[in-house]
């Protein structure tokens, strides 16, 4: 199949429906030129499996479930809106570059040595870290509640704006 078509259009996960990722899995704009393509994710999406999984350079709208449950699943320069549900656990990792936007409005639930290290630029929703690592070091905008419960690793965050809450 012609990637390039795909990667211009929209890849939809219905609900009820799933995907899975695993080792060199790649879901990015290719070489599409101006045209971004779009992930929705309104069922669940899980990158299992040892190794690297990554969604580049395009718009993620996740309504559903992101699960990560076994290595890593790299969001570099991609916009991942999250109004469901990410699950990061078991030494998994969720991770970005400087150019990733994850605009949180959901739920993000990290535990079990699991690791995100991504550029969060807004929070209205709830980041719960349950023995694993928080590591936001950009400012963000957070209007939501993130609480560190206390067998949690790593939490590290650059500047926050707003009214939120940390528990």
């Amino acid at each position: 199949f012609d990637t390039r078509k795909i990667f211009q259009g929209t890849l939809t996960i219905k609900a009820g429906a799933s995907l899975a990722l695993e080792e060199g899995a790649e879901i990015s704009a290719g070489n599409s030129g101006p045209v971004a393509g779009k992930l929705v994710n309104a069922g669940a999406l899980t990158k299992s499996g040892s190794g690297t999984a990554g969604i580049y350079g395009i718009d993620f709208w996740n309504s559903g479930t992101l699960k990560i449950t076994m290595g890593t699943l790299d969001i570099s320069s991609t916009t991942l809106q999250n109004s469901g549900i990410v699950d990061v656990r078991g030494g998994a990792s969720l991770v970005g570059n400087t150019a990733t936007q994850f605009k949180n409005a959901g739920s993000v639930r990290i535990s079990g040595h699991g690791v995100v290290n991504t550029n969060l630029s807004e929070n209205s929703g709830k980041i719960s870290v349950t023995g694993g690592e928080l590591d936001l070091a950009s400012d963000a905008a957070n209007t939501g509640l993130i609480e560190v419960n206390d067998d949690a690793g790593v939490f590290a965050l650059g500047k926050l704006i707003g009214g939120g809450t940390i528990d």
